[in-house]
């Protein structure tokens, strides 16, 4: 004797049966990384402000004409990663001008990558890819209100 048995239902999609956005992950993933960008840019910038003239020997490429001083890259620095917190706040509260900022924020972050590319470029080459991943992600998946 056969019995014939029906395959088990598919499992509903997580975040649809939840009342999450499909693009939900993407804000999180640009909050999150607005605040580790926000991090580092503290760290390089308190680095900075603290021996100016060791990176100023170690990365000459930085503190040349064009560049100018590197106490003013730390003081810049460190007001960055200050916009970048209020970035992060603002996206991951769900607000929309948090949105704008981190676009515009991670347009700018691409700019100033590719002007500096040449003293960093394989870490140029990986924050420019996840710039656009971010402006990706929140070009095309922000959650739309119901």
């Amino acid at each position: 004797m056969s019995t014939s048995t029906s395959p088990p239902a598919p499992a509903a999609h997580p975040s649809r049966d939840a009342g999450v956005s499909p693009g939900h992950g993407w804000v999180t993933y640009a909050g999150v990384l607005l605040v580790v960008g926000s991090v580092a840019n503290a760290l390089w910038g308190c680095a900075a402000l603290s021996d100016a003239q060791d990176w100023g020997a170690a990365y000459p490429l930085l503190d040349s004409a064009f560049v100018g001083r590197l106490e003013l890259w730390g003081w810049v620095a460190l007001i960055w990663a200050g916009v970048l917190v209020v970035g992060a706040v603002l996206l991951l509260g769900g607000h929309p001008s948090g949105r704008v900022l981190a676009m515009i924020a991670a347009g700018i972050s691409m700019i100033f990558w590719l002007i500096v590319m040449p003293a960093f470029p394989l870490f140029a080459i990986t924050v420019i890819a996840l710039d656009a991943l971010v402006i990706y992600g929140l070009a095309v998946h922000w959650p739309q209100p119901d």
